[in-house]
């Protein structure tokens, strides 16, 4: 085989390969270890208001994140109940968990 062939084959391996990853073994998930206030944007959760909550995640249950943001100090996690129901937190007491 040609040089150019050996790498375009392994160009196409690694990405497969990197999009599998992705689809089936990135799901993160939040674990409550104490009540968790969501809000509706990033900018709401990184305020520092909690006035501005929308709701509260219940301690002792696990929430699916569906996006997170690296806000360089600290992480901004977008989580989602069984219900659809979430938001955006910013703190509280809770665990990184991969499935």
């Amino acid at each position: 085989m040609k040089t150019k062939q050996i790498i375009l084959i392994l160009l196409l391996v690694t990405t497969i390969l990197a999009i599998c990853y992705w689809v089936f073994l990135n799901n993160k998930y939040i674990e409550s270890k104490g009540d968790i206030n969501y809000y509706k944007s990033i900018d709401d959760a990184m305020s520092g208001n909690d006035n501005l909550a929308i709701g509260v995640l219940p301690a002792n249950r696990i929430y699916k994140i569906t996006e997170d943001y690296d806000a360089k100090h600290y992480m901004v996690y977008k989580v989602e109940t069984k219900s659809g129901d979430g938001g955006w937190i910013v703190k509280g007491e809770y665990k990184i968990i991969k499935r």
